[in-house]
């Protein structure tokens, strides 16, 4: 059966000269012998594998497969456009100018890892077949062990919603909060993201985070671990087939897909709100990520992913591929 395989490879070459097959693996002839042509494509390809949008920060993700940026410094739709602020917080927040707020004011994976990893929800945003409002934001929480059963449903473009969900949430963390959001738009101009390198480079909140599965393989192999790349709340999920590649896109451009273009603009620092997997049941164990990566990987520091921001609108799917342009200045 081998040689009858081999044989019929060696003619399909001979008539299509060279064939590309799977990912850009190049065959072709050599003294009657199927051999790899050496080549720089001879390498799997860098492709979308997962995209995650977390619309009350803290909270678990729902897994999207397409993507719809319409203007450059958008980010993935309603992506942390909520958030869980702590009542007795000194850090005040003002719907109508909403300003970057550190991570350690709200009710989130930071403040409160084990707590939040009990929790799925899910969101969609749907149009309102009511006259009051044009859009419904449907928030609906369960508990990870029995996501069936629904603990609340609710509309967070409402004050009603907004006050149930931060009821609820007050109640079980024994720390009064209330839902924040932008109030200056319908568009999503604000996102309560954990880091400030937008408002560095271009005054805005708005980034999109990135995290390699290969790297999330190798770390998890170091520490003994199968780490799930969800652990690190990214938006997208890539994967290079090399670790630690993605730090070398930090200042690059990135197409992805047909038309999206991001610039890379900085490693992502980590911190303790990563050390539950939303995706294990209460009682794991929690893993001290920064000391750990520090520890094992002390070239890389207590860095584990990249942030982008959108230079070109495009629409992105999984599945797509991933190319490097260059430098992004």
């Amino acid at each position: 059966q081998a040689n009858s395989f081999s044989t019929l490879l060696k003619r399909h070459i001979h008539s299509q000269k060279r064939q590309t097959f799977g990912f850009k693996s190049l065959f072709s002839l050599e003294n009657d012998n199927v051999v790899v042509v050496p080549n720089d494509d001879n390498v799997p390809e860098t492709m979308i594998q997962a995209m995650y949008r977390y619309a009350v920060k803290g909270l678990s993700g729902d897994e999207l497969r397409k993507v719809n940026f319409p203007n450059k410094g958008d980010t993935f739709p309603d992506d942390r456009r909520f958030a869980l602020r702590f009542e007795n917080s000194t850090a005040s927040f003002v719907p109508q100018d909403p300003q970057w707020v550190h991570k350690q004011n709200f009710l989130c994976a930071f403040t409160a890892p084990e707590l939040l990893s009990q929790y799925k929800s899910t969101y969609d945003i749907k149009e309102s077949s009511s006259t009051k409002r044009e859009i419904q934001r449907i928030l609906t929480l369960a508990h990870c062990d029995t996501p069936q059963d629904v603990i609340l449903r609710v509309d967070l473009s409402s004050e009603e919603g907004q006050t149930e969900l931060a009821d609820y949430f007050s109640n079980v963390s024994q720390q009064k909060v209330q839902v924040v959001t932008q109030t200056t738009s319908n568009n999503h101009i604000h996102q309560f993201g954990n880091t400030q390198s937008g408002v560095r480079h271009i005054g805005d909140t708005r980034t999109v985070h990135i995290v390699n599965q290969a790297t999330t393989i190798a770390l998890g192999k170091k520490l003994g671990h199968d780490l799930k790349c969800t652990r690190f709340r990214p938006n997208i999920i890539v994967d290079t087939h090399q670790a630690w590649q993605e730090n070398e896109w930090v200042g690059q451009s990135l197409k992805i897909g047909s038309e999206l273009v991001v610039d890379v603009i900085s490693r992502t620092i980590r911190c303790h709100g990563i050390s539950a997997d939303p995706t294990l049941p209460k009682g794991q164990e929690l893993l001290d990520i920064p000391g750990l990566l520090q520890k094992h990987f002390p070239e890389v520091g207590p860095y584990f992913g990249v942030y982008a921001i959108v230079r070109q609108p495009g629409t992105i799917e999984v599945g797509d591929s991933i190319t490097v342009l260059g430098d992004s200045k």
